[in-house]
């Protein structure tokens, strides 16, 4: 008489164990910050990312959700140094925005004298009037560099925010 090849027996507390050794449903889903900071930036931008936290620094992307065509609405960009980091006043501070079929602004560019703020806070605003319905992205890249009392960091950033326009 042969035999069947034995199978492994599932038990209540093996199906546990395994449910518990896997990661959360969002670590499969969304990359850490570690993997986003090494994605290309083009790739970086197709994501949407309208925040970059780092332990040097916090910047954010801000704007409406949802806006009207003809409406005009106000985004703006925050920078906050975090620790013992502070805005880099010799730095050339500048926010550029890239064209969007759905929306229009009358500036393109800013720079250290269209921002407000001091060395634990800057941030920037610009406005933009909706053009066309569907979601369109407000897409910019920031320069600026941050500092400690041993190093500087400049650094480049590309933000990314999709707004609503009804």
């Amino acid at each position: 008489m042969t035999r069947a090849p034995l199978r492994p027996r599932r038990t209540l507390l093996g199906s546990l164990a395994l449910f518990l050794a896997l990661p959360p449903l969002a670590a499969l889903t969304a990359p850490s910050a570690e993997a986003a900071a090494t994605l290309p930036e083009a790739a970086r931008l197709a994501t949407g990312e309208a925040e970059v936290v780092e332990s040097a620094y916090y910047l954010s992307l801000n704007a409406p959700e949802k806006v009207r065509v003809g409406e005009e609405f106000e985004f703006s960009v925050e920078l906050e140094p975090r620790g013992v980091h502070k805005v880099n006043s010799e730095y050339p501070i500048r926010m550029t925005l890239v064209a969007s079929e759905g929306w229009s602004s009358s500036k393109e560019k800013w720079g250290r004298e269209d921002a407000r703020g001091d060395a634990h806070h800057v941030a920037f605003s610009g406005r933009a009037k909706a053009l066309a319905k569907g979601r369109h992205p407000i897409e910019l890249r920031v320069a600026f560099s941050v500092c400690s009392s041993d190093q500087c960091l400049v650094e480049k950033k590309d933000l990314r925010l999709f707004v609503e326009i009804q």
